[in-house]
C-alpha cells in the first residue's frame, strides 16, 4: 500500500509543490534537516510502497528513534516526513545543530503540522 511522504531536500523529484506548516528548513549541516518553528517548508509530496529502504536511506531506526540520524513522523493528515535527530548529529557532523526540541517535541509538531498541495 502506497503512503505519502513530505520531502525537502535529497529526495526531492520532479513532483507538484506542497508545503509543510510549523517548521523551518536548516540547512547549516552536511544533509538538509527541518525543525519545528513558525513557518512554513516548501517541498513535494511523493508516494512510497515500502519503507526499508527509504528509512535505511535516511538512517531512521523506528524501533530505536534515539539511535535514528533522522525520525520518520506523521502529520495528523497521514503525511510521512522525516526530521533530524539532533542527539545524533554530533556524531556526523563537526558542529552540531543549535537546536532545543527532543523527539516527542518533533513528533508532537508534525502531528499538528499541515501539508498543502
Amino acid at each position: 500500500m502506497s503512503e505519502p511522504l513530505f520531502v525537502y531536500g535529497t529526495l526531492r523529484g520532479d513532483h507538484p509543490a506542497a508545503a509543510l506548516t510549523g517548521f523551518r528548513r536548516r540547512t547549516d549541516a552536511e544533509y538538509p534537516t527541518i525543525e519545528p518553528a513558525d513557518g512554513a517548508v516548501d517541498g513535494q509530496v511523493v508516494q512510497v510502497d515500502g519503507w526499508a529502504e527509504k528509512d535505511r536511506y535516511e538512517g531512521c531506526r523506528p524501533d530505536d528513534p534515539e539511535s535514528s540520524l533522522y525520525w520518520r513522523l506523521v502529520t495528523s493528515g497521514g503525511v510521512h516526513v522525516y526530521v533530524g535527530n539532533p542527539g545524533v548529529a554530533e556524531r556526523y557532523w563537526p558542529d552540531p545543530w543549535d537546536v532545543d526540541y527532543d523527539y516527542e517535541e518533533a513528533r508532537d509538531a508534525v502531528a499538528e503540522a499541515e501539508v498543502f498541495r
